[in-house]
């Protein structure tokens, strides 16, 4: 290709531009500089827009605000110490494994540009202004906003990755096609989460539209410390921590059961791990009932693995990230975020380790909604219906 009409064909980069105009010549232009990357990650960043189920010009109110994904002043404040927690971030300061942690302002931690400021004062006041019980208004809006927001920033990445065809640059032939195929097969499996979670946003916007939430499930558990993390996201669900493979992630044409993880603080000032769903999660449930077979002695450590694969959107107590010692730091900056370089069975290996106890909380309460936790085996601590 390149030569008459040939040069005025698309070009076979799927970019949708003609051959002439993108990859002839692409070899001999120069390299992308870093700056090319962060006006990347800064227009990823740039997206404003509500979320809310009923957005739109007539509804909303005010301009789109950084909203809390994790609670504030219900959360990130108990955590705070002089005004700062430490987070994940991406960036060019980051370690080997591509990633750091940092000290960061309660003010600028969790946000994004989800929600006016009518509708994310409005549809959040219950988990703001009111006592975690939990109830399942409570947990339908934490399953909500943690939809939100993945979905917001996987909109992000892909309007990053649309916008990634010229980052070959310098490549010869053979390796553009390299990039180009990689960046196509990780542009379709991210299509394929965004339609999955478009689905799932769906199903929660309808109960928090219509306050019928009696099909919301959940496992609490709460244990007798203060709190030192906290965390908001959704996982798609592929083993439970009894070694059992759940789902095949890899097969994206198969929709993926989801659950929401939250970390929070309970109304007595506790830690406390929250796990919920929408009824009849298959997958949920079984995740939810592997948890509840473990030990008090085991169930702690468990979820912090969980939290590690399951959740960039985190947020430690400063003096206890600097205490937890070399092995589990080392532990937590290998695995976060690192679903996409380890398969299914590195990761829940990692999950189902016992070697190496992330951490030693006593349990002191377990909470379940629905029918699902029968046949469960819990340990010492009672569980209790709600």
């Amino acid at each position: 290709m390149g030569k008459g009409s040939a040069r005025n064909q698309p070009c076979w980069c799927g970019s949708g531009k003609k051959y002439k105009v993108c990859h002839l010549r692409r070899e001999s232009q120069p390299p992308p500089t870093l700056q090319r990357g962060v006006e990347l990650l800064r227009q990823r960043r740039a997206d404003r827009v509500c979320l809310h189920p009923q957005a739109g010009p007539s509804a909303c109110v005010g301009k789109i605000v950084n909203a809390h994904s994790v609670s504030r002043a219900a959360g990130l404040k108990r955590i705070a110490e002089a005004g700062k927690v430490v987070g994940f971030r991406h960036g060019p300061d980051a370690d080997r494994s591509g990633h750091y942690f940092r000290s960061m302002s309660t003010k600028t931690a969790s946000t994004f540009t989800g929600f006016c400021q009518w509708h994310d004062k409005q549809l959040f006041a219950p988990l703001e202004d009111d006592v975690l019980e939990p109830t399942p208004e409570q947990v339908a809006l934490l399953g909500f906003r943690s939809t939100a927001r993945e979905l917001y920033q996987k909109r992000g990445v892909l309007s990053e990755y649309e916008d990634s065809h010229d980052m070959d640059r310098g490549l010869t032939p053979p390796q553009q096609a390299m990039f180009q195929a990689t960046l196509a097969a990780r542009t379709e499996a991210l299509r394929s989460g965004i339609r999955l979670l478009e689905s799932l946003y769906e199903r929660y916007a309808k109960r928090v539209d219509t306050g019928q939430f009696a099909d919301i499930e959940f496992l609490l558990l709460e244990f007798d410390i203060e709190p030192v993390v906290l965390n908001s996201s959704q996982w798609h669900v592929e083993f439970d921590c009894r070694g059992n493979l759940l789902q095949d992630l890899s097969r994206l044409w198969v929709p993926f059961e989801s659950v929401s993880l939250e970390f929070l603080v309970t109304s007595d000032q506790r830690q406390a791990c929250l796990l919920s769903w929408i009824g009849a999660s298959r997958t949920s449930r079984r995740l939810a009932q592997s948890l509840l077979q473990l030990s008090d002695r085991e169930l702690p450590s468990a979820v912090m693995r969980l939290l590690v694969l399951a959740s960039e959107n985190c947020f430690f107590r400063p003096s206890w990230w600097e205490a937890i010692g070399g092995e589990r730091r080392r532990l937590v900056n290998s695995h976060f975020g690192a679903g996409a370089e380890r398969t299914a069975r590195e990761l829940m290996a990692f999950f189902c380790d016992h070697s190496v106890r992330m951490c030693d909380w006593p349990l002191a309460h377990r909470e379940v909604s629905g029918s699902w936790h029968e046949g469960a085996s819990p340990g010492p601590t009672a569980a209790n219906t709600g």
